[in-house]
């Protein structure tokens, strides 16, 4: 077995990305062999080209925003109005839309909007509301 590189083309949403793949291959007959972590590898390395020429976060850059809030992935989906589960399906990889890359950037960016929605938010207790909000304001 050995490991070689091609260059390979995708379409993601309508987007054509083209890189290079790794693949394992037998050496002896040249035949493909599925590989599940170099398909993983190969995965994450598509949708990161697709998030650089479409100017999206990274997963890490998104985990980063909300851990500069010192709050949860459902917390942070809840006080951005999304489902539960889209932050933690971002920072695993998932592709973000624009429109919630936008909002994840604009409050990344802007405290104070982020603390609006925070202040707005219906999910959250008050309490829990008030916690958040003194140690954010407190950290800007």
């Amino acid at each position: 077995m050995k490991i070689l590189e091609r260059a390979a083309t995708y379409i993601i949403k309508g987007t054509s990305i083209t890189f290079n793949e790794k693949i394992k291959v037998n050496e002896e007959t040249g035949e493909e062999i599925y590989d599940p972590k170099l398909e993983q590898e190969n995965d994450v390395k598509l949708y990161n080209e697709y998030r650089k020429l479409n100017s999206l976060l990274l997963p890490e850059e998104i985990k980063s925003i909300r851990e500069k809030y010192g709050v949860t992935q459902v917390e942070f989906a809840q006080i951005l109005g999304l489902g539960d589960k889209t932050i933690t399906r971002y920072e695993n990889g998932s592709l973000q839309d624009m429109a919630q890359n936008n909002l994840i950037k604009i409050v990344g960016r802007n405290p104070e909007e982020f603390l609006k929605l925070l202040r707005e938010c219906k999910k959250l207790s008050k309490e829990k509301i008030d916690e958040l909000s003194k140690k954010i304001s407190a950290k800007n």
